[in-house]
């Protein structure tokens, strides 16, 4: 059997982000213990993603003090001359800034290109031939550090400039969790022909002495219609190509997999990529603009993890021992979809099946589900497992020799379960009627029950045997030996916008499942047990 499961200080007034400067040892190899240490905490975000909504106007929102518009730090947001020269001479409009307090709108052309709110939260957009913004309504960009646990900042200052060819943004204020730190941040707007725009983002971070971070979450990026519920109108859900390129090294892809990371102790590090200057993502269309997002500065190196469930990326810094600040540069572009495809083409496949974790049946919704298959592209849906007891077996099935299995020591409750009809994945419509689940089960010394199942709730997506309120339909119950025995339910799901199918065992013993059907019964057709 093949073992599977869910894998995947001061302030320095000598900061100048232009010049070069002689890299610490640690800027080229991190060492083993941070990078592992960074890595598992990164892997443990991950999993944890997309429970995190950062509204406006929600608690943790930006707090201010009264200390207003200090002179931004010269070093920090000072253009260099050479760029201003070359951005004035591809592009001679200049954007037009709406603010108030620490709000602010950038507009192009009379379209808004960058969005800042409280001083802390940004979206900006790349234009051009792509509507779509990075940094959500719901999820915008947080300037200001530490995003994950720590969101809240006091600004102090927030300075909004335009020129030929560009805007800049100055942010400084300080961070209450982390000892009142100070930070400071910059980002540049900068015109590119065609209406299209680039943005670097500069930032550094006071590191005080207690407690003195290992690591620090300096920006999750969430991007527009990445996720289907982040869509915000648009018709489909977009970038299905991931693309990660190292310094030396060439494009490498992972295929955009719609896992909800639910298995205990997993790592889901198939996604997690080292940082330093010059790794590029990518988020990739084959027939739209993308974007790349490139390190262009991080001394001493860090983490860059990609959410399973939200696609949102989480991009950590590691503080060496004795560093009094940490630094990054990012410069964020568009691709045009000519250079997308060529890029996906290229690329080479980032080998994730080699790690069990990932390793999931296909779930089908319109064919019988006979677990002969592992989910490869973006558009397919996956069986999860519920804990490390549910396997595949490649020896055994109904009418071939494939099926899932659940092989249990104890007296607790697993399963092999999957996201359904409504709000889930890509089918977005609003079930009405009744369905029906169909299946095949074997048992063999169960000390307990072997059933299926319907979970039917209202909310967010939840872990299995979590889900608040919710209504929950199961077949009758094998217990003890059994060859092959058809078990089915019915349920409605009209009014409910999240829905699992279960293959559950309790108790000791081991269960086979296979040739799972789902089907919507006829208006006509009268519920009732099926035989």
């Amino acid at each position: 059997m093949v073992r599977t499961g869910r894998p995947l200080c001061r302030r320095s007034k000598n900061l100048d982000c232009d010049r070069p400067r002689p890299r610490a040892p640690l800027a080229e190899a991190m060492s083993l213990v941070g990078a592992t240490a960074l890595i598992a905490v990164t892997s443990m975000l991950l999993i944890g993603c997309g429970a995190r909504p950062h509204e406006f106007g929600a608690t943790g929102s930006p707090q201010h003090s009264s200390q207003r518009h200090r002179e931004p730090h010269p070093k920090l947001c000072a253009l260099p001359a050479a760029a201003v020269r070359a951005a004035a001479a591809a592009e001679t409009r200049i954007p037009t800034i709406r603010n108030d307090a620490d709000d602010a709108v950038i507009e192009d052309d009379g379209k808004p290109i960058a969005v800042l709110r409280g001083g802390r939260d940004l979206r900006f957009r790349t234009g051009g031939d792509d509507p779509h913004w990075i940094g959500t309504r719901k999820h915008p960009v947080n300037l200001s550090w530490k995003p994950d646990v720590a969101p809240e900042a006091l600004i102090e200052s927030v300075d909004v400039d335009a020129y030929a060819g560009g805007f800049s943004l100055h942010i400084r204020g300080r961070k209450p969790q982390l000892n009142n730190a100070h930070f400071e941040t910059c980002i540049f707007g900068e015109a590119q022909r065609g209406g299209r725009w680039s943005y670097r983002l500069k930032s550094w971070l006071e590191i005080r002495p207690s407690p003195r971070p290992r690591h620090v979450e300096f920006l999750d990026l969430w991007f527009d219609a990445m996720f289907w519920p982040q869509r915000d109108g648009h018709e489909h859900e977009r970038f299905p190509w991931l693309v990660f390129r190292q310094p030396g090294r060439d494009y490498e892809f992972a295929p955009k997999l719609h896992l909800f990371p639910s298995l205990p102790g997993a790592t889901y590090r198939t996604l997690v990529q080292p940082l330093r200057a010059g790794t590029e993502l990518l988020l990739l269309d084959d027939d739209a603009a993308g974007h790349r997002i490139r390190i262009a500065r991080l001394p001493d190196g860090g983490n860059l993890g990609l959410c399973w469930w939200a696609w949102d990326a989480h991009f950590f810094a590691l503080a060496r021992p004795g560093a009094r600040k940490l630094e990054y540069e990012v410069r964020i572009d568009s691709v045009p979809a000519a250079e997308a495809r060529a890029i996906v083409e290229r690329a080479g496949l980032i080998p994730f099946w080699e790690d069990d974790e990932y390793r999931l049946p296909v779930f089908s919704r319109d064919a019988m589900n006979r677990f002969d298959k592992l989910i490869d592209h973006p558009q397919e849906w996956s069986w999860e497992p519920h804990s490390r007891d549910c396997l595949i077996d490649p020896t055994v099935g109904y009418d071939d020799n494939q099926s899932v299995t659940i092989v249990k020591s104890d007296t607790g409750t697993t399963a092999w379960y999957t996201r359904t009809v409504g709000g889930d994945y890509f089918d977005h419509k609003k079930p009405i009627g009744r369905y029906r689940v169909s299946a095949v089960v074997r048992t063999r010394d169960v000390q307990g029950e072997v059933r299926i199942g319907a979970v039917c709730h209202r909310g967010g997506e939840t872990m299995l045997y979590a889900e608040p309120g919710a209504d929950i339909v199961y077949s009758m119950p094998l217990t003890g030996t059994h060859d092959w025995t058809p078990l089915s339910i019915e349920f409605d799901p009209t009014g409910f916008n999240r829905h699992k199918i279960v293959l559950e065992h309790t108790g000791t013993g081991q269960s086979w499942f296979d040739n799972v059907r789902l089907e919507p019964l006829p208006a006509t057709e009268m519920a009732g047990d099926v035989p």
